[in-house]
């Protein structure tokens, strides 16, 4: 078990330790507790938003930690079900996630980042995603499709890791970089 979640809703109450299985890293809500040392990936080590807020599970998974506090802080205003499905498609039930209005840009997230360039290509055209070649936990092994960018933009907000590992996977193909845009 790399973490604790807690099923109680007051931090530092009724701490009861929760056997993580599979289906278990997509649904429900968590608040990571306390992280085992030395056996948690640093790109997964838990933000204090982590450990503060309680937060769809899901979360937890990403490799990026300023995408996980952007997530969580904006958690209630974005469709879970909408952006899971263009996270990793059908492989996951997406009913059983908050969905809600269409709107994919919550009204108040304050988005000073734009994509400037993002052509798709052979490999990201028909894909509206994460792209991982590696191992998971490796914020290297990430690629942000274009159009996953130019939908949700605003999650990926300061993650420069997730716009240069995409950049180097576009280079080996020959294709041209990500430009975005800070204003």
């Amino acid at each position: 078990m790399l973490w604790r979640s807690t099923s109680s809703y007051m931090p530092g109450h009724n701490l009861v330790p929760v056997t993580l299985f599979p289906e278990a890293l997509f649904y429900g809500s968590s608040l990571i507790s306390r992280v085992y040392q030395g056996r948690l990936p640093p790109t997964l080590a838990p933000t204090q938003p982590q450990m503060s807020l309680i937060h769809a599970t899901w979360i937890n998974i990403l490799p990026f930690p300023r995408m996980r506090e952007n997530l969580i802080q904006w958690e209630n205003s974005f469709s879970h079900s909408e952006f899971i499905a263009d996270l990793v498609g059908d492989l996951v039930d997406t009913r059983r996630f908050f969905s809600s209005p269409a709107s994919q840009v919550p009204n108040e997230v304050p988005q000073s980042t734009v994509v400037l360039q993002a052509a798709d290509d052979e490999v990201t055209s028909n894909r509206n995603g994460l792209i991982i070649w590696g191992e998971p936990e490796r914020a290297e092994s990430w690629e942000a499709t274009p159009g996953f960018l130019r939908k949700w933009m605003w999650v990926v907000e300061g993650c420069k890791e997730l716009i240069e590992s995409t950049n180097r996977w576009r280079r080996v193909r020959g294709e041209e970089p990500i430009v975005l845009s800070t204003h």
